[in-house]
């Protein structure tokens, strides 16, 4: 969320929380300059830093361009 307000000049941001079967999921979505796909090396340590988070605690992490314009990130862990 705070790449989403202090690096995509998004004006909306929504974040969803969702606990299903064991798995607890969490996607947050803007509407601002959007990523052209998920995180490379040169990349800041925030975004890349969330997916090896959820990577250690078994889970994943996607970030990807929303189709009409943003960023929409996933996050899955097992709780």
């Amino acid at each position: 969320m705070s790449n989403a307000l202090r690096h995509a000049s998004a004006s909306h941001i929504a974040l969803r929380l969702e606990e299903d079967g064991g798995m607890l999921r969490m996607t947050i979505e803007d509407d601002g300059t959007g990523v052209d796909g998920p995180p490379r090396e040169h990349a800041g340590l925030g975004l890349r830093t969330m997916v090896h988070r959820a990577r250690a605690l078994g889970g994943s992490a996607t970030i990807e361009p929303r189709p009409e314009r943003g960023t929409r990130v996933r996050v899955e862990v097992p709780v």
